[in-house]
């Protein structure tokens, strides 16, 4: 499950302060600037992340009210996004593929009930070779 880090460690800060901010900063910047063409809130978008990047590497701890404020606000839209994609795969892909192996009647785990059977149970041949158990696929 998501979960959100209320108590970051001194290297998720730093990492966040070095790399995610700057990142964040530079392309909400590019945005103002070349979207909406406003300069002065792209350059001080700009300025604002240079000035808490510093900030977050030089005083530990510094960017923690921004990194777990920024978790808050991003939590619900990672929930509902890993959700909607998961029943994607699974509506869009899974389903079709066992109605369609159901249809032709193809069943690889050999479920099909025989009532004259005294046991389910398949012999297999043992394999001795010992430099099978290094072969992983």
């Amino acid at each position: 499950m998501i979960e959100i880090n209320r108590s970051p460690s001194r290297k998720e800060l730093r990492q966040f302060g070095a790399v995610y901010l700057p990142a964040f900063c530079a392309i909400l910047g590019a945005l103002l600037y070349w979207r909406w063409g406003v300069t002065g809130a792209a350059l001080g978008t700009w300025a604002s992340g240079l000035v808490l990047s510093a900030a977050c590497l030089c005083i530990p701890g510094a960017g923690k009210w921004l990194f777990v404020g920024l978790q808050l606000v991003t939590f619900p839209i990672g929930w509902a996004s890993s959700h909607a994609l998961l029943a994607v795969v699974y509506y869009a892909v899974l389903t079709p593929v066992g109605i369609i192996m159901k249809a032709m009647g193809y069943d690889p785990m050999q479920r099909n009930r025989d009532p004259g059977a005294k046991t389910y149970w398949q012999e297999r041949a043992q394999v001795m070779d010992k430099r099978r158990y290094f072969r992983q696929f």
